[in-house]
């Protein structure tokens, strides 16, 4: 334990020492290279870092992660890191056959781990070195985690475990200073409940969210290099649209009848990327060299790290065999009814939340509410045309009464604000958005554009305290979603900006108003207002950037839940826009019944 450590990430280590040899099951035999897996070097990394304490990764059938992020780390830890390490799987048999097949013959992968292993004492599922040892054990059986204390927990199939299996777990690390605890697993298709219950993917749904980006080839030779995510695309049912990215393949692969000639599509299979680049399976190996784990969750406890990763990443799976998978599940589901086989590529492959019943937005319905006019401007006084008719801005909404609001998003240390300009009759035009890291900066926002309310969410706990007293001294509108207020779209309260701080008496003499809100409507609604599905017109600027369309899309409802995926913090903006509309008698819910709500807002 008093080694000094190599300085050396193990993925390095791993290079420089590690040889597979048959009959042992790796990809390929020969010496390790991470190249062929550049996405694991990070989470390796973190592994030996001290900051980090719990890894969590929700990954692919077959993506490597158990060889690179659970045995190597074992390895290491015998060559370098002396340690009690704990390896906990889903079952005992899984746990027996991983132990034999895996563990033992990879602790022989090296003239060093050899030598090492040859004074090494084995007992069932017990190895004792001279200074070191490795237990084995499964998540159903109590007596893993009621042993001795633990300096690095490896756990493997966390799908698979029962509730509070990892917090057991957890316990075993408590003692020990710099303990780790790494758990990965791919999402089971066979679990009956919430995609989101499952327990890996609660694990990760409490780190920074991490996903792996790739540079992209459209804005490699500009000022701005952005960055993007592997997805497989979407198309709408109702109105044929296909998303402009994501992987492609070539619509006369269809036959006359409607199924699909697998092996012409297979032939024309590619990924298109945001910026409109073609990518082939050699474009995807060269990209992934460059890419990085990208955070999708601001607020995190930084000691936890979580990486979600799905096949679309395997460098050994070809684009063709991707769209070979898909259309033959797609084919099952068509002639039986069936779902479970494109449930597992979804789940399992793919690592995405599965529901019957999907509320979205796609990206390219945010540009067709594009309006000809300016970013920074007022829709109102735009010479653009607004309609078929040939009518402009200025003259559809002349004489009609007006209002600015600014909404603004809270978040730690930094926050989102946003300007839109509304009608009486209902109507809105985005007129500019961006980030604050200061309320005075908030304000000045709210004067440039002559805001008439400012609305604020103050539901991000760390400083809810804060944005209450920042609401009193700028006189801004504070906002909090609130569900039991089943009769109401929203209530306004009165409250003491300086409840529970040395100035809580005269906060008693200065009440500020408070806006509590449910969310569901106000998102249902915004949703159809920017697919054109109600009387409203809705409208962004002309050249909306990419960043804006990303977060306002950023959220779908799942079987009556909404779900964030990404960064969402204009989409809450927009969200208190349609609440501050209502409350200021510039948005109605009349023919809106996507929840029904069974009064309006009553102050």
């Amino acid at each position: 334990m008093l080694r000094p450590q190599t300085g050396k990430a193990i993925w390095r280590w791993a290079e420089e020492t590690i040889v597979f040899r048959k009959p042992y099951p790796a990809m390929a035999s020969g010496p390790y290279r991470s190249e062929l897996t550049p996405f694991w070097r990070e989470p390796m990394e973190r592994i030996t870092d001290k900051t980090t304490r719990e890894i969590w990764i929700v990954k692919p059938p077959q993506g490597a992660a158990s060889e690179n992020l659970l045995l190597m780390p074992m390895r290491y830890a015998v060559m370098v890191e002396p340690k009690t390490v704990v390896y906990v799987s889903g079952d005992e048999k899984s746990t027996e056959e991983f132990l034999e097949e895996r563990i033992k013959p990879g602790l022989k992968l090296s003239p060093g781990l050899r030598e090492r292993w040859a004074r090494a004492r084995v007992r069932e599922h017990q190895i004792y070195y001279p200074d070191m040892m490795i237990i084995a054990g499964w998540a159903k059986s109590d007596g893993i985690f009621k042993q001795r204390p633990v300096d690095l927990a490896l756990a493997d199939e966390v799908a698979m475990w029962p509730e509070f299996s990892a917090d057991q777990l957890r316990r075993r690390l408590e003692t020990r200073p710099f303990a780790k605890l790494v758990g990965l697993s791919s999402l089971d298709p066979k679990y009956r409940g919430a995609t989101r219950s499952q327990a890996i993917f609660v694990e990760y749904l409490d780190t920074d969210q991490r996903v792996y980006h790739l540079p992209d080839p459209a804005t490699a030779n500009t000022k701005t290099q952005t960055w993007f995510r592997l997805v497989m695309g979407w198309k709408d049912a109702k109105s044929g649209r296909a998303s402009p990215f994501g992987l492609k393949w070539s619509p006369d692969a269809k036959r006359p009848d409607g199924s699909w000639d697998i092996p012409a599509a297979m032939a024309s299979a590619h990924y298109v990327t945001p910026g409109g680049a073609r990518m082939d399976d050699n474009l995807k190996r060269e990209l992934l060299q460059r890419g990085q784990w990208l955070p999708t969750r601001e607020g995190a406890d930084p000691a936890k790290w979580g990486g979600h990763l799905s096949n679309l990443y395997l460098p050994w799976i070809s684009w063709g065999e991707i769209v070979r998978k898909f259309l033959e599940a797609c084919g099952k589901k068509d002639r039986q009814g069936d779902k479970q086989a494109l449930k597992v590529i979804i789940v399992e492959d793919l690592g995405e939340e599965w529901a019957d019943e999907v509320q979205s937005l796609e990206d390219d319905v945010i540009r067709q509410r594009a309006g000809q006019y300016p970013k920074g401007t007022r829709m109102s006084a735009a010479d653009g045309i607004c309609d078929a008719a040939g009518a402009k801005f200025s003259e559809r909404y002349a004489g009609q009464e007006k209002m600015v609001l600014l909404t603004a998003d809270v978040q730690k240390g930094y926050g989102y604000w946003l300007a839109r300009e509304w009608m009486k009759n209902g109507d809105s035009g985005l007129m500019d958005w961006g980030q604050w890291s200061s309320w005075s900066q908030l304000n000045d926002q709210a004067n440039k554009h002559k805001a008439n309310w400012v609305l604020v969410d103050a539901g991000y706990g760390e400083r809810t305290q804060e944005t209450y007293e920042a609401c009193w001294k700028y006189k801004f509108l504070p906002t909090m979603g609130k569900e039991n207020i089943p009769d109401l779209l929203f209530t306004q309260s009165q409250l003491n900006p300086f409840e529970g701080t040395r100035r809580q008496s005269e906060g008693r003499r200065k009440q500020i108003a408070i806006l509590y809100f449910r969310t569901d409507p106000f998102k249902s609604q915004l949703v159809s207002r920017i697919r054109g599905q109600t009387e409203f017109a809705w409208y962004v600027y002309h050249n909306i950037e990419l960043d804006y369309i990303l977060q306002a899309t950023s959220e779908q409802r799942l079987d009556g839940k909404w779900i964030a995926h990404g960064a969402n913090h204009l989409w809450d903006c927009e969200v208190l826009q349609l609440l501050g509309a209502t409350r200021f008698g510039f948005n109605r819910f009349r023919g809106f019944s996507a929840d029904k709500p069974s009064a309006p807002g009553i102050i």
